[in-house]
């Protein structure tokens, strides 16, 4: 569907330019190779693989007050942390990453720079399959809202002591600094202003890899 302004699209099949031409401002360790989980009409296809030298680093516009970011991953799985969107920057944090169990987590910085996990999910990723996360925030008043999604599943958590992560810089299958790689396979990275609903999420997951739909600010 056609993009509203509200959201950019990055299929990351042979390239990292999103569908507003925004580019990563630092890129290294680029590898696009097919896909090691084809799905039916879609032999062949070419996405974004991580190395141990991946970093791909964006600046996507990202704000306290509300957004979404989502990502289709394939992983095949790690006895460490393995980062699939990794938001840092001036000491603040906004980060879904997979856990030595192969749990997704977000996490962010509390208020005094400290780790916090705000979420874990309670089933583990399945390993050499392609997957779907996502991660929807918003404030009310001063408590951070936020909602963190594996396929079909959702989970929920909130906040009020969290460092304000306006501005942050995002890394894509891996960290700022190029480390704990994804170790897998990356497709379909979406970026919104917006904190989409449920029912928005599970539409763009249930219409499955290639496809997206932009929504509309809210008023």
């Amino acid at each position: 569907m056609k993009n509203d302004g509200n959201m950019e699209y990055f299929s990351l099949n042979n390239g990292t330019v999103g569908s507003k031409g925004t580019k990563p401002y630092s890129e290294s360790g680029t590898s696009f190779t097919r896909d090691t989980a084809v799905a039916a009409g879609e032999k062949g296809k070419s996405v974004l693989t991580t190395t141990a030298s991946t970093k791909v680093l964006y600046d996507l516009g990202i704000k306290q007050n509300q957004g979404t970011m989502g990502v289709w991953f394939n992983t095949k799985g790690g006895t460490t942390s393995r980062y699939i969107l990794a938001s840092e920057g001036n000491g603040a944090l906004l980060s879904i990453y997979l856990d030595s169990s192969n749990k997704l987590n977000l996490a962010v910085r509390d208020s005094a720079g400290g780790w916090l996990t705000l979420i874990t999910s309670t089933e583990a990723v399945t390993i050499n399959t392609w997957n779907y996360a996502a991660l929807t925030w918003s404030l009310s008043g001063t408590t951070l809202n936020a909602k963190l999604y594996l396929n079909d599943k959702v989970y929920s958590g909130s906040t009020a002591s969290f460092k304000d992560f306006t501005g942050v810089k995002t890394a894509v299958g891996g960290t700022i600094l190029g480390t704990y790689q994804l170790n897998g396979q990356l497709e379909g990275l979406s970026s919104y202003n917006t904190a989409l609903t449920s029912e928005e999420v599970s539409s763009i997951y249930s219409n499955r890899r290639g496809n997206w739909i932009s929504y509309k600010q809210s008023s």
